[in-house]
């Protein structure tokens, strides 16, 4: 659980993104190693550049 600034909270869970036990599963964590990678590269990594690394 996290609180923002303004006191507003977000409950996180768990979800279950593959197995290695199956091939489907395998193919599984792949994705979503994949919708990972371009979330860090669209949407984290600009905000980092702007909001951490130009303070500094």
């Amino acid at each position: 659980m996290t609180r923002s600034a303004a006191g507003k909270s977000r409950l996180y869970s768990r979800v279950l993104c593959g197995s290695t036990q199956k091939t489907e599963g395998v193919y599984q964590v792949v994705a979503v190693l994949q919708l990972l990678g371009r979330y860090i590269e669209n949407v984290y990594w600009p905000w980092f550049q702007q909001t951490i690394l130009t303070d500094i």
